[in-house]
């Protein structure tokens, strides 16, 4: 059954519209001064004696959207939006409703709001730059989602990433995985003017315990964090002569492989484009 919305029955408005089961009484001039699309809708030609939108009895009717992301819309253009709003649903809301009437405030405010929005959730991140073509927002989403195990992401985050956009993920962190892996278990060669067969021993166990165990057990675990714990390590066996010499040599080894990481990152990304 249809009824007047508590909030948006205007007794001076002068179009009736219907959303779901609810009914608004609004300001046909107000509306078509913000929506291009509302006001080709209010001023296409219609059958004589018509007179749809004008009572409760004959509302035009605005399909595929809610009553609660309507509400958003409306609390927006009337200025009773209250700020900062609790949700990301609201966020959400006035996006999609912003974009689909051409409302050019509402969808830059929205943007705006989210794109500083503490908990927005990566997947939704991504979801909405795909979406709605916002290009700056998909690759910070991306190599977010890279560094969380897949087993963390819920129901809701793999059905907003949908099938491809998953398949795309799951396949750039299974290739990065097994790069980590692979330089875990080869201990890098460090070339040096010369070897100290006792350093260079000592050297692969340290290798070992402070980089190679961490990268095959935290994957994720950064180049920069990973090569702070070889700067930061005691290297017992390792004369201080050669100490910084490892150090600096793999270091620059570690900037080849994110620069091979990212890589296989940036592929992933430019599939999702």
């Amino acid at each position: 059954m249809l009824e007047r919305h508590s909030k948006y029955w205007f007794e001076d408005g002068s179009v009736v519209l219907q959303v779901e089961n609810s009914a608004y009484n609004l300001h046909r001039s107000f509306l078509e001064m913000k929506s291009p699309v509302w006001k080709d809708m209010f001023t296409m030609p219609v059958e004589q004696g018509s007179s749809e939108g004008v009572s409760l009895d004959n509302p035009i009717i605005l399909p595929q959207i809610t009553t609660a992301e309507f509400d958003e819309l409306l609390s927006f253009l009337y200025h009773q939006w209250t700020p900062p709003p609790d949700r990301t649903e609201r966020l959400v809301a006035l996006l999609r409703l912003g974009n689909l009437y051409q409302i050019d405030d509402a969808k830059e405010f929205a943007i705006t709001s989210l794109s500083t929005h503490p908990t927005v959730h990566p997947s939704l991140r991504l979801q909405l730059s795909r979406e709605y073509s916002l290009d700056d927002w998909l690759a910070p989403a991306f190599t977010r989602l890279m560094v969380l195990p897949l087993v963390s992401l819920s129901e809701e985050d793999v059905h907003r990433l949908g099938l491809f956009a998953y398949s795309v993920l799951a396949k750039a962190k299974e290739t990065v995985e097994a790069h980590r892996k692979s330089v875990a278990q080869s201990f890098p060669i460090v070339h040096l003017p010369y070897r100290h067969p006792n350093c260079y021993k000592s050297w692969k166990s340290t290798w070992w315990t402070e980089v190679g165990q961490i990268l095959l057990h935290f994957p994720w675990t950064s180049w920069h964090d990973a090569m702070s714990r070889v700067a930061g390590a005691e290297m017992a066996g390792v004369c201080e002569s050669c100490k910084p010499r490892y150090a600096h040599e793999v270091g620059e080894q570690a900037k080849v492989w994110h620069e091979q990481e990212m890589a296989i990152v940036d592929k992933a990304i430019a599939r999702l484009r």
